[in-house]
């Protein structure tokens, strides 16, 4: 087989039978108990991968940092991460680490909220 991926259950080596238990669409059940955003990137995960058990371990990885951070934080941290293109386990948690999931979240809620009542603030019927 060389470097070529097998999927052959009965051909895969003893460490990577925990393959077997998992499935896209248990990944994608258990992303959407966490949040919608959590959902929409494991399916990009897992669309993006050639074979999609190639891509389990990093869906696994994004999934257990529920624990870590809980679910209001991973699915703000897998919106900004949808938002730029991050893929990776390495991404989501640095987001997390960062915080920009709070930082984001905040910018969200000041941009829908309005801007304040200020002299300098001429607002959108200035320019009409």
């Amino acid at each position: 087989f060389g470097n070529k991926y097998n999927t052959l259950k009965e051909h895969r080596h003893p460490k990577h039978k925990w393959v077997d238990d998992w499935s896209p669409k248990r990944l994608i059940n258990w992303a959407d108990t966490i949040g919608c955003s959590v959902k929409k990137l494991i399916e990009a995960i897992l669309q993006k991968a050639e074979h999609p058990e190639q891509a389990f371990k990093v869906c696994l990885g994004i999934l257990s940092l529920k624990k870590v951070y809980g679910s209001i934080r991973l699915d703000s941290a897998c919106r900004y991460a949808l938002l730029y293109d991050l893929y990776s386990f390495k991404g989501i948690k640095n987001i997390l680490k960062s915080n920009a999931d709070k930082l984001q979240a905040e910018q969200l809620n000041l941009f829908e909220s309005g801007l304040p009542d200020h002299k300098n603030i001429r607002g959108k019927k200035y320019y009409k």
